[in-house]
């Protein structure tokens, strides 16, 4: 199996029944990205929050592949390393699960994970197709079930469970065309949706693709402009994302050559949009989106119904914490970025919660920073 992991990261802890919300035919939101907006920094984000990560041997990580804020713990994966590292939230280390191997409770490559705080599990994929279970307070070992293919669950309760398939375990296998796979916990297939129009040998990153605000699911598809919303057992269109002169790669562009077709290279060099990951909370919806190998950020108020874009197309700006955006909790948006690199961003030395970390001399250059912030409600255009 070929796996891209051209970028990474997403935040999901479920509380979420398995009837959500009577929201039948909700009319679809057009959100659009176009045009560069030009924002001024200073007055772009409040309430700037800067946690230090303990490092030690058992919390060190290679990347954010996934982050969730789980009642008063922070979860964070490293698909790379296959841990799962937990935190709490002022940042100390309280537990690993690094379980790589053959036997009962462990993996060989997991994907992704999902926790349930009301049944107090965790859940995670194996790429063996195995679905393993822990308590989520002592990762000890439960069980564990073949799973049906996909390479992320959700778990709706303890006895149904949403996957997220990408196809690349069942290529050619007619009965797996589809992103959606509801199954009971003895994994027996329920309903099947939202259809695969292409089949590929490849994972694009964001590897997870669900998330959830104020309890309710989502999922957003890659080479889809639509985020659909779970709402009367089924994922139906909620948000359609434009992105202006540019769009998602059509059918065509990914079909040629034949099958498996290496079309990630011309990709990334295309004016198609290469990766696309949202973050939504009550106040925001962000959509973190790459053309052409350069970062953009599209910033839509949900109070306001304006839309912003920041492009990132300089060296500096790989040191804004905009740039490293990895996962929201209720109220604010988190980024990790190492110190070192932190300390590059300028905005920062204007927060007076970064010059009294600065001041703390046992804080690392490579120690790993989590930015809690959120966006002022009245962004303003430069002129």
């Amino acid at each position: 199996m070929r796996i891209s992991l051209l970028l990474t990261t997403v935040a999901s802890c479920n509380n979420i029944s398995k009837n959500s919300k009577d929201e039948t035919n909700e009319a679809v939101q057009t959100i659009t990205f176009d045009k560069t907006s030009v924002l001024n920094r200073s007055q772009l984000t409040d309430e700037v929050r800067f946690v230090p990560l303990e490092v030690t041997d058992e919390s060190m990580f290679s990347e954010v592949s996934q982050l969730n804020i789980i009642g008063e713990e922070i979860f964070l994966f490293d698909i790379r390393l296959g841990k799962l590292i937990v935190f709490d939230k002022n940042g100390t280390f309280k537990r690993v699960l690094e379980r790589k191997g053959q036997g009962p409770g462990e993996y060989s490559f997991s994907m992704s994970f999902s926790a349930s705080l009301e049944n107090d599990k965790i859940y995670l994929v194996d790429v063996d197709n195995k679905l393993i279970c822990y308590e989520l307070d002592s990762f000890q070992y439960l069980y564990e079930k073949k799973g049906v293919g996909g390479i992320n669950v959700f778990a709706l309760s303890d006895e149904t469970f949403v996957w997220f398939n990408y196809t690349v375990l069942s290529i050619g296998n007619e009965s797996y065309k589809f992103h959606i796979i509801t199954t009971d916990n003895e994994m027996n297939v329920i309903s099947k949706s939202i259809p695969i129009p292409f089949e590929s040998g490849y994972l694009m990153s964001p590897v997870y693709r669900f998330y959830t605000c104020n309890l309710d699911l989502y999922v957003f598809p890659p080479f889809d402009n639509v985020i659909y919303k779970y709402a009367n057992n089924r994922f139906q269109p909620y948000y359609s994302i434009e992105y202006g002169r540019y769009s998602v790669p059509p059918l065509d562009f990914l079909s040629e050559g034949g099958e498996g077709n290496p079309y990630l290279n011309r990709l990334v060099k295309s004016d198609y949009v290469s990766f696309a990951q949202p973050f939504e909370n009550d106040s925001f919806l962000l959509m973190s989106y790459f053309v052409r190998e350069i970062k953009h950020l599209g910033i839509y108020n949900k109070i306001s119904k304006k839309s912003f874009n920041m492009k990132f197309d300089s060296l500096e700006d790989k040191h804004n914490f905009l740039y490293h955006i990895h996962g929201v909790d209720e109220t604010s948006f988190i980024s990790c970025m190492n110190f070192e690199d932190l300390k590059k961003d300028r905005f920062c030395d204007k927060e007076k919660s970064f010059i009294e970390l600065c001041k703390n001399n046992q804080i690392s250059d490579d120690a790993p920073i989590l930015i809690f912030f959120r966006f002022n409600n009245e962004i303003v255009e430069s002129e």
